[in-house]
Order: C-alpha cells, then structure tokens, then sequence
C-alpha cells in the first residue's frame, strides 16, 4: 500500500503543536516529538496493516475531452459532452460532486469565470457523458473550460489544467458553394439517382457490367481544382479552412500538402450528411499571392462529381476578416494523372506521372486550358469529423520470392488493410502493376491492383491516396531491374484508434488468437467498420461487436458518428438497411432481423462501456421506430420470418425464421433495458410484455424435448444466452449444448450470427472450461486450424477457401470471450461504474493478464498460479468504480490482500481496506472492493 507522506504531515502538525515538518531543532519540545514519533511509528505500523486512513485531497481531474475528443477543432455539435478522469490514489475513492467552468477568453478561465457556463457544484458522480447546457455556443469559436471534483470525504480537488474546444461552421454558416468539374463519364448501368434501392434485383454498384476489365475507368476520373487569391502584407491572427466532400479529397496551399489525413472525409450516406474537417493553415498562407490546389476522387461513390465546399476564413491581428469561398471562381479539369475506385470485389488506383502538371497546386500557373467549374445547389447536412484516417505504421516485407524477370513477391508477415509504398527509378513511361492478395497462392485477391506509370529522371516513390486494400502479400509486374527488399513499404492505414486493452495467457495459441483478432478490428475500421479490407469493404451491422470494440479500443469518437449514421439511415416506414451507412440492397428491402439488431444491441452496449445516456436518448426514437416496423411484420404469434442471412456461414445452421424472431425477442429485452435507463416507464411495461410474449411463443414454437429449433449449438446458445429458456429447463438444454460441443470434439459448428451468442452461453453459465477446450483446438473447425494454416488475422469462414483472410467478426467473438472468461474482466453497470472481476481457471493455464482503460480509468487484473495450491489475483480499480471479486474458495484454506488476513478456515476474519465481504456463490467467496491495487494471495488445501 503506498503511504500518503501528506497525511502523515498533517497528522504530525495536529499532534506536535508548533511542530513543523520543515526544520526543527532537536532541543524542541522533545517530549512532543518522542510522542509524536511514537505515534508516526504506529500510523506506519497503522497503514501497512491495509487499515482505511482518511487521506489528503484528490488531485486535478485528467484527460480533459469534449465529445470524447482532446482539444477538438471544428465540432458541430452544439450539446457536445464533457469527460474528465478522476485522480486519487487512495483506496475506495469516489467523485461525490463535480464543477465545470467555460468561459470565452484565456483571462477569464484563469481567474476561474465561466462566463458561458458554470454548473456550481453538482452533486453527481458523473463524469462522462456531462450534457453542455450553457449558453448557446456561436460557430467558429474556441471556448476554454475545466473541472474540479470532490471526493467521497468532501475533499476538494483543485481545476485541471484548462482545455479547449473549437467549433466549426453550423449548418447555416456556410457561405462557399458545392462545385464540381463537368465531365463525360458514362453513366454506369442503372442510374444511382433514379434506381429503385428497395425493389431492383441488381444494384448498379454491384452490376459486373460496370467493373468488367477496364470498364470502370469510363465511370471514374479524378480531377484537379484550383483558386488563386491575394491578401494583404499584414500579421494573420487565425486562418481556418472547412472543407466538406463527397468523395475523397487531398487539398494543398501554395505546393504544401495540409494534414496528415488520408481518404478523408469519413463515409456516410451522402444523400443525406457530409462530413467536414477543419485545418489550422495559418503558417501556410502568403502575403499576395496564394493558391489553393484541390486533387478530387469519386471515393465509395459513383456520382460524386458534384460535392466539394471550400470556406477559408481569415482573422488579421487588426480584426480585418478575409474570406475565400468555393464559387464560380474556381477552375477545374479532369486531365488528372490518376483514376481510382473503390467497390464491391474492385480496389484500383492508376497514376500516371508523366501527365502531371507541375506547379498546378501554385500561384502563377497557366490554367488556360482548364473549365470553368459548375454550381450545384445540394441540401446536406454538415457534421464535423472528430476521427481520421491516417498512415498509422509502415512496415517492411520479410522475404522476397523471384517468380520470373519481371515478376516479385513480397510477404510482409502481416495481414493488414493499406497500400504499398514503391520507390522506383527507371524510363518515362514505363508501368508497374502493383497487386495485392490474402495469400501466398494467388497473386491478385479480388481485382486489387494499382498502376504506376513512370516519369523517368530518377528516383519517384508512389502510393495511392484514394483507394485502399487488404493483404499480406504484394506482387510487382513490370518493375524495372531487380527491386531490392528496400522498394517496397506497407502503409498500414485506418481510422487513427486508441489502443485501450490488452490480454494474454499461458497459452500462446490464444494469446495469438487474441492479437490477430486486434489486427482483424482496427483494419476494419475505416470510420465506419466493414467486414473486410479487401473484396467489400462495407459496413454490414451483423459482422461486428460493439461491446469487443470498446474492449479494445477508445471508441467514443467513432461511436458518435455510427449513432449518427444510423439515424440517418431509417426509412419513413421504420427499417433500416443490413448495412449502415449506405442504401445498397440485394433485390429485397434489406432489414434482416438478426444483421439489424445491432442497432438495438450496440446502442445498448455503447451505453455500458461509456455510460453516455444522451446517445440513448439521441438514438431513441429511431430505435423506437425500428421495433415499430418489425411488429408490423411479424405474424399473429409476433414471430417474424423474414431472413435474408439466417446464420451465414454456420455449420450447422438454425433456421433463419428461429433466428429473426430469437434476435428480436433481444431487441424488444433490451429496449425494455433502455426505456428503464431513461426512465420511460410507460415504455418499459409495454416492452417487457411484449418480450414475454415473444419468448413464450418461441418456447411454444421451436422448443422441442430438449433443445431449440434443429437443436443445434447455435439455436440452443441463442436460447441460452438471450434468456429465452425458462429456468427451469436450462439444465436440460445447456446438456444439449455440451453433448453436441464434446460429440464434435470439441469443434464449433456456428455462424456468424451464432458464435458470439455461443461463447457468451458459455460465459454466462460459467462454463470456462468448456470454452477453453474448444478455443484450443487446432484442428477444423475452429480458430486455432486458422492458425495451422498461417493466420496473422481472423478469417472470414473456419475453412481455408477464397474468402477474405481478414474479418472482424468470429476472431473478436472469440477475443471477447478471452477478456471476458480467461481474462476476467466484464461489467456489472454501465460505464464500468461497477465491475465483476473472476478468474478464468481452466485446463493447462497458467496465469492470464487483462487491462482495459474505461471511460473511468485503468482497470487491469492479473491471476497466477504461484505454486500447487497458491494463486495469486493482483486487481486494480479506477476512482470512482467498484467492483465485485470473485476469489475460487472450493478448498481454501486462507486468503489475504496484501499483508492483511481476511479469510481463515472458512469465513472472513480481519479487514483490509476498502475490502468487504459479500458472501458465497457456487465455488467462490464475493468480495466488494472500491478503487485501488489489491494484491489477493489464496492458499488452497492440496
């Protein structure tokens, strides 16, 4: 336990009257002082017993964040939340009140005034998802704010150091106009503008017509903007540019490329929102004359000629303000040097150097032959974006395999999503194919491939900008010489996420199941998640978890924009697409139960890893809707038939009927948990009998002797972990689960739409060790024959075909059950205000590590088995959390925290602190503890 060197001088002081902790004599009052080290000796001896002892004032809350954003520039939002980090030390501690300030100026924050908003104190232990509600914020503004808090004893922390918030233009602040370079593309089969989306039985995106061979480049250009504008010899106080697009973008000032930023802006269903991004370009602007460069790229879309809003707003130090705004101004042309495209089983880009066109991105060049660019009146909405995509690491090959002369491959040991970055010197005019695949057998997956033609004259280095792959290996055709291992680079790139949780075990095959799972989820998150990097790249709801998501990864950001995405995804009637954002259907009208329910789901999930109720409130009535529309389907039993999916690449496959009307029995359970969060008690009677009904007609329906449906492992885990078997007969069909895992050997025969729910039965049921005898097999079916077979990522399907090689969603159903299960880690309120902490003791292992940064803090523990009949479980809590521990006590023979016994011959003896017993359950003793490091050592009878 760390001592409190504060406390003890203020013990001191209030014992030694006089006595300073600074210099003393030592003829002073030596009495006072024997006594007063006598009594320091016993504190010491006081707080090495684990004793609670009042301790000195919190310190300055931490990790200030506005929308779950350091610092951010250019919000929208105009009720963003307020979070901040708890810092205490001591053991048990809690936030009782909190104060934020915001004020206008620098001066004014420094003197603690918020003129914009000051709560006073509020008596809460809220500190995340803090609603503003000050006075209303102005657009392009930067706002300075802080927050104190108070502890658990009324200590009072002091302000945090101050922080900020800028925000960019509101919806009507936009003065630039949408323009456009007119061109002649030809139109793709099927008109994206008129199509039928719900009726057609092809979509144009999906139409092979449009991507056969080089047809795709009649469909796509890429095109070149371009503005030159004076300004006056004088001091810029501020220069702000706000761009929102379409498509892709790069933008440059006067030849220097702004940001780091890459496939900006992020992807949303264009026909309704865009995303904005803001940039700082004051140290780049001139006096005279400047110039604005704009490379453009249809991106995701098809017709995303017409979308680009440029708003430069400058502020001199003599108050004059200076616009420059997208308009008929501008110039454009389509004589680009690149061509890209991204879509269904389609990733190219082609480059040709010798057509650019120097100087273009400057002043004084000679745009004689350029268009005059086109107005487009579009009425969108503009959201910023919190989030971008970046270059997040490069990395090098491992080997290089020689095919033929003017064939290489390169194996860069690593399945990600990004591109290769190519050094290269040779002829004008010469190409280099650049392909991309999953595997070593096949040189190109899924017609990824970008072309690079040569300028000559020395040495060029060429990557994409608008397009993006998945992959492990390269291949280059028509390199000129014998490239060097030195050529190629990978760009590993995706949405620039936080790395929060970490696990690993004795076993190494898990532990590599769990790190390839984490290079499976963050390259598929490319501002929205997609099933996979390479041949789709969309963003299906049923292919991914929320809650694995914020196992592993500060999502807040991200978790924003899909609440968005998904509100504005609803159609009139109430469904909402099996993909989000987009409005891209097979031939029927897309609302498949069991991929839609992570509307429902995640938002609940959401909810319990951040604890943020305005996006349950936001998201609510569009979940309302939703469940709305599915009753307006469903039968008189209120089962629901309709599937599309069922359980996609299952096994043994339930029926999809079961399985839609299974998913939105949970839907309608979880909604009823989501109207008791915000208190809609109307809401929350309705929705609980409704479930009811539901789940009874489902037993009546599809429950057969001792099993659900085709009594397979995932009808009956679907039962089981969705609570829709009556107690009753859970022993019964949990024995159906277990014969049907151990008749397999061990081996799943689940689905997307099952394995999850499998894993979590098991989880539930506390059934640790069957799940750790069927995550470790190695053979097929299973995720260790994945990795048998060269895994570095989680694949598609359990087999070795032709599917993708990287997919988020049945490696991160298994690494969520790590953390869980092994890692023991899960939790018990939402925003892990309270935590359940169990070890996850099974077969050969050994120990197991798991940590997560919550929205509350650091949450890590640690268990080890020291030696026969020893186990050691080392748990710390964040301020402001609690938590259940679960210590196995079968034959325990003592437990102590620290240096503290607090169990001896079968009960509870002494008391350590902020450690309290809470009983028995099953093979475990339960014990509450507040925030801290706990160190517990158990000693089992042999």
């Amino acid at each position: 336990m760390m001592i409190d060197f504060k406390y003890i001088r203020i013990c001191l002081r209030s014992w030694v009257p006089g006595v300073s902790m600074q210099s003393q004599k030592r003829d002073d009052q030596p009495m006072h002082l024997k006594i007063s080290f006598l009594r320091l000796f016993l504190l010491l001896s006081f707080l090495a017993s684990g004793m609670a002892v009042s301790a000195a004032k919190p310190g300055a809350p931490s990790f200030l964040r506005v929308d779950y954003t350091i610092n951010p520039m250019g919000i929208t939002n105009q009720k963003p939340v307020f979070s901040w980090l708890m810092q205490d030390a001591d053991r048990g501690e809690k936030q009782i009140a909190y104060e934020i300030i915001i004020a206008s100026t620098v001066e004014k924050i420094n003197k603690n005034t918020g003129d914009i908003w000051a709560t006073g104190w509020v008596n809460s232990d809220q500190q995340n998802g803090i609603v503003y509600n000050g006075v209303p914020l102005s657009s392009k503004t930067t706002y300075f704010w802080k927050s104190r808090v108070k502890d658990k004893d009324e200590n009072m922390s002091p302000f945090g150091s101050t922080a900020t918030f800028e925000t960019g233009l509101f919806n009507n602040d936009w003065t630039a106009k949408w323009i456009y370079v007119e061109d002649n593309l030809q139109k793709p089969f099927f008109n994206p503008k008129t199509v039928n989306y719900k009726d057609s039985t092809v979509h144009p995106l999906y139409d092979s017509r449009n991507w056969e061979g080089d047809t795709w480049q009649k469909l796509v250009t890429g095109k070149l903007l371009r503005k030159e504008f004076q300004l006056p010899s004088k001091t810029i106080k501020q220069a702000r540019v706000y761009i929102a697009n379409l498509g892709y973008y790069e933008f440059r000032i006067n030849g220097i490329r702004v940001g780091d930023h890459v496939l900006d802006p992020g992807m949303t269903d264009c026909t309704k929102r865009v995303l904005s991004v803001t940039y700082d370009v004051k140290d780049l602007l001139q006096n005279g004359s400047n110039a604005v460069g704009v490379m453009l790229s249809n991106g995701r879309l098809i017709n995303s000629k017409d979308g680009f809003r440029f708003q430069l707003e400058i502020e001199y130090e003599d108050n004059q303000k200076i616009n420059v705004l997208s308009d008929e101004s501008w110039k454009g042309t389509c004589d680009a040097p690149f061509k890209s495209v991204i879509n269904w089983g389609i990733s190219k880009e082609l480059f040709d150097a010798a057509k650019e066109q120097t100087g273009w991105d400057k002043k004084g060049f000679n745009d004689v032959g350029w268009k005059s660019v086109k107005v487009n009146n579009l009425d969108l909405k503009i959201d910023a974006q919190l989030e971008a995509i970046r270059v997040i690491e490069v990395i090098k090959p491992v080997r290089t395999i020689k095919l033929s002369d003017s064939v290489y491959r390169y194996d860069m040991g690593q399945n990600f999503s990004g591109w290769a970055r190519m050094k290269v010197n040779g002829p004008k005019g010469k190409i280099i194919k650049i392909q991309y695949s999953d595997t070593q057998e096949s040189l190109m997956d899924f017609n990824q491939e970008d072309q690079y033609t040569l300028k000559g004259g020395g040495v060029e280095t060429f990557e994409p900008r608008f397009t993006y792959h998945g992959f492990q290996w390269i291949t280059l055709i028509g390199y000129p010489g014998i490239p060097a291992i030195e050529s190629i680079q990978g760009c590993v790139v995706h949405t620039d996420l936080t790395k929060t949780g970490t696990f690993s075990c004795s076993n190494k095959m898990l532990t590599q199941l769990y790190q390839n799972s984490q290079w499976s989820l963050r390259t598929n998150v490319h501002s929205v998640y997609t099933d996979c990097p390479s041949r789709e790249k969309v963003p299906w709801l049923g292919q991914w978890s929320q809650e694995t998501l914020s196992q592993n990864f500060d999502m807040g950001k991200f978790f924003l924009k899909w609440k968005d995405d998904i509100i504005a995804a609803q159609d009139s009637d109430g469904r909402i697409s099996d993909k989000v954002p987009g409005r891209i259907h097979y031939g029927w009208n897309g609302t498949d139960p069991v991929w839609v329910s992570e509307v429902v789901l995640g938002t609940y999930d959401i909810y319990r890893a951040i604890g943020d109720k305005k996006q349950l409130s936001d998201s609510y009535p569009v979940l309302q809707k939703l469940i709305g529309y599915y009753q307006s389907i469903a039968d008189s039993n209120k089962m629901i038939s309709q599937s599309r999916w069922g359980d996609h690449i299952g096994l043994d496959k339930p029926s999809p009927a079961y399985l839609s009307s299974a998913y939105f029995f949970q839907m309608v359970k979880t909604m009823t948990l989501i109207a008791t969060e915000l208190n809609k008690k109307e809401d929350v009677a309705t929705y609980k009998s409704l479930a009811e009904s539901i789940r009874r007609n489902i037993n009546r329906i599809y429950f057969h002797e001792n099993g659900y449906d085709n009594n397979s492992q995932g009808a009956n885990a679907v039962a089981l972990h969705f609570g829709i078997v009556p107690e009753d007969l859970i022993p019964a069909v949990m024995k159906s689960l277990e014969q049907d895992i151990v008749r397999k050997g061990y081996h799943v025969s689940t689905g997307g739409a099952t394995t999850y729910n499998l894993m979590n039965a098991l989880w539930k049921y506390n059934k640790t060790s069957l799940g750790y005898e069927m995550a470790s097999q190695d053979s097929y079916p299973g995720w260790g024959f994945w990795l048998k077979n060269g895994a570095t990522t989680s694949w598609e399907q359990w087999d070795v075909n032709n599917a993708s090689k990287n997919h988020g969603w049945l490696g991160s159903y298994l690494s969520s059950w790590m953390v869980k299960a092994i890692g023991g880690i899960s939790i018990l309120e939402p925003g892990y205000h309270k935590i359940k902490i169990i070890p996850g003791i099974a077969g050969e292992l050994s120990f197991a590590k798991t940590s997560i940064e919550t929205i509350k803090g650091k949450v890590a523990f640690s268990w080890s088995k020291q030696s026969p009949g020893k186990l050691e479980m080392v748990v710390t809590i964040p301020p402001n959390s609690t938590a259940e521990v679960y210590i196995p006590s079968k034959n325990i023979l003592s437990i102590r925290e620290g240096t503290v016994s607090i169990w001896e011959n079968g009960k509870p003896t002494g008391k350590a602190a902020a450690v309290g017993w809470k009983g028995r359950q099953e093979n475990y003793t339960i014990w509450d503890i507040g925030s801290g490091t706990y160190k517990f050592q158990i000693t089992d009878k042999l």
